[in-house]
C-alpha cells in the first residue's frame, strides 16, 4: 500500500471518529423531528408531506429506507448524514487531486476533518451533508466532461447532478456556477455550448414533475419568514467555515502571498473554484437585501469544498515544512471549538424537558407549546403514539392537555384561538387551575412571544426553568 493512500485512510479513519464522537447525545430539534416524522410515513404520504413543506424529497426518500432499517432513535438516523460526512472526506481529496496535484487533494481532506460546521451537520438528520456530497460528485464529474465530452461522462455527470437538484433548492446555484463557467470556457465553441445545454434541458425535464410543486412551496412565505440577513451574519458565515476567524484570515493572507510569489498554473482550475465559493454566495446576499432573504449558512454549506481547496492549492505551493506548519497551527487553533461544540448543548433540549413535564405535572394541567409547531419535537420524546399519528395536535390534546395556539391567531387575548382542541377552541377556556408555558427560544421568535405576557397578568407565576432553548413556566 503506498504510503499516501495510508495517509489517506488515517485522515478518513479520523475523521470518522470526530463525526461519532456525541452523535447521539443531544435531542432532536424542531428541524430534525420534522424529517423523522415525514421520512417514517410509507412512501406515498411521506412525499405529501414533504410537497406541504419547503424542502425536496431525496434525502427524506433515504432516511425514510434508513429508518426501516435502523429506526428512529438520534444515533440511527444522524448516522446516515455522518455517512455523507466520511464520504466528502475521500471525495474532496479526489477533486484536490483531479484540479492540482495529490498533495492539495491530502491537504483539503485534512481541512474537511476539523471543519466544526462539516462535524456538526454530519451529526444532523437533514439534507445539508447529502447536499454537500452530492455537490462536489457533480462538480467532480463535470471535470470529467470539460476534458472529454463522452456519452459516459455525461451520464456520470447527470446522474448526481439530478439528485442534487432533488436535494435542495440552492442546488440550482451549483448549476450555475458550472453553467457560467462552461460559457467562459467554450463560448466560441457552438457545438460544445450545444451539447452542453443539450445536457441542461435533460436536467430540466428530469425536474419537470416537480416543478409545480416548487411553485407552490414557493408560495408559502410564511415558512420563511423567520430568515433574516444583516452583516454579522455573513460574518459568521466565515467564521464557521473557517472555525475561527484567524484561519479565515490565514487563508486571505496565504492567498494573496502565492499569488505574487509563485508563477501560478491551473488557473482555469481556480476560477472555476472561485466562482463555486463565491458566486452562490454574493447571489443569495444580493437576491435577500433586494427580494426576501433566504441567506443561511447552511443553506450555502455546498461552496464548503470550494474554499478548502483554494485553501489546500495555496497551503500545497509553500515549502512542506511552512506547510506542515500551517496546518499544525490550524489544527491548534481549530481543535478548542470542535471541543466545544461537541460538548455543549445547542439544540433544544427536549428530550430533558418532555422528561421533566412527565415527572411534575398533574391531572387536570394544561400544557402549552410555543409556537405551536414545536409540537413535532415535544412529540417524538413525550408520546411517540402521538408522533406516530397524522393529527398529533389533537392526540396530544386528548390524552396529555397539550395545547397551542393557531397558526393564525394573533396572540394573545381571552379569544385567541387554538389547535386542535374541540369546540371549546379559545384561550379562555384553558387558564383555569394549573398551566404549563413551553417557550421556544422567545429571542427568534419574538414576533409571536405574547403568550407569556397574556398568562402572566392572570395568573402567578410559580416556577422557571431551561433546557437549552425551551424555557419552562408554571403558572397557577
Amino acid at each position: 500500500m503506498e504510503r499516501s493512500t495510508k495517509i489517506l485512510l488515517a485522515i478518513i479513519f479520523l475523521g470518522l471518529l470526530l463525526r461519532l464522537w456525541g452523535i447521539g447525545s443531544e435531542s432532536y430539534w424542531l428541524d430534525e423531528s420534522i424529517s423523522i416524522y415525514q421520512a417514517k410515513e410509507p412512501f406515498l404520504k411521506s412525499m405529501e408531506l414533504v410537497k406541504e413543506d419547503t424542502h425536496l424529497p431525496f434525502y427524506t426518500i433515504l432516511l425514510s429506507g434508513w429508518i426501516n432499517l435502523f429506526g428512529t432513535s438520534e444515533t440511527a438516523t444522524r448516522s446516515l448524514s455522518l455517512i455523507f460526512g466520511v464520504v466528502s472526506i475521500y471525495i474532496i481529496f479526489l477533486l484536490g487531486k483531479k484540479l492540482f496535484d495529490e498533495k492539495t487533494g491530502l491537504y483539503s481532506s485534512i481541512l474537511l476533518i476539523f471543519s466544526a460546521i462539516s462535524i456538526y451537520y454530519s451529526q444532523e438528520a437533514r439534507p445539508y451533508a447529502l447536499f454537500v456530497l452530492l455537490t462536489m460528485l457533480s462538480f467532480y464529474f463535470y471535470l470529467n466532461l470539460l476534458k472529454e465530452d463522452s456519452w459516459k461522462n455525461k451520464s456520470l455527470y447527470l446522474i448526481p447532478s439530478l439528485l442534487m437538484i432533488y436535494t435542495h433548492l440552492f442546488s440550482f446555484l451549483a448549476l450555475l456556477v458550472q453553467n457560467v463557467y462552461f460559457i467562459f470556457r467554450n463560448y466560441k465553441n457552438r457545438k460544445k455550448l450545444l451539447h452542453w445545454f443539450s445536457l441542461q434541458a435533460v436536467l430540466g425535464i428530469l425536474f419537470l414533475p416537480w416543478v409545480n410543486i416548487l411553485f407552490k412551496q414557493a408560495q408559502r412565505t410564511t415558512h420563511l419568514s423567520w430568515i433574516s440577513i444583516n452583516f454579522m451574519k455573513i460574518y459568521y458565515t466565515f467564521f464557521d467555515f473557517f472555525n475561527h476567524l484567524a484561519i479565515f484570515l490565514i487563508f486571505v493572507g496565504l492567498l494573496i502571498y502565492v499569488f505574487k510569489k509563485y508563477n501560478i498554473k491551473k488557473r482555469d482550475n481556480l476560477i472555476l473554484l472561485g466562482m463555486w465559493a463565491l458566486l452562490p454566495i454574493i447571489t443569495v446576499i444580493l437576491y435577500s437585501l433586494f427580494f426576501s432573504s433566504l441567506y443561511q449558512t447552511r443553506y450555502i454549506l455546498f461552496t464548503l469544498p470550494a474554499f478548502y481547496l483554494i485553501f489546500a492549492w495555496s497551503i500545497s505551493k509553500i515549502p512542506k515544512m511552512y506547510g506542515t506548519a500551517l496546518l499544525s497551527i490550524i489544527l491548534v487553533i481549530s481543535l478548542p471549538f470542535i471541543f466545544i461544540q461537541q460538548s455543549s448543548l445547542d439544540k433544544d433540549n427536549w428530550r430533558e424537558a418532555s422528561y421533566f413535564l412527565k415527572e411534575n405535572t398533574r391531572n387536570g394541567d394544561y400544557i402549552f407549546i410555543h409556537p405551536y409547531y414545536h409540537q413535532y419535537a415535544f412529540s417524538y420524546y413525550y408520546d411517540k403514539e402521538c408522533f406516530a399519528v397524522e393529527d398529533f395536535y389533537s392526540c396530544n390534546f386528548d390524552r396529555h392537555r397539550v395545547l397551542s395556539l393557531n397558526w393564525l391567531a394573533s396572540c394573545c387575548d381571552d379569544n385567541t384561538k387554538l389547535t386542535s382542541t374541540n369546540e371549546y377552541n379559545e384561550l379562555r377556556y384553558y387558564i383555569n387551575g394549573t398551566v404549563w408555558l413551553l417557550n421556544i427560544r422567545p429571542q427568534l421568535y419574538y414576533k409571536n412571544n405574547n403568550l407569556f405576557e397574556y398568562l402572566d397578568s392572570r395568573k402567578n407565576l410559580t416556577f422557571t426553568e431551561e433546557f437549552s432553548g425551551i424555557e419552562v413556566y408554571r403558572f397557577e
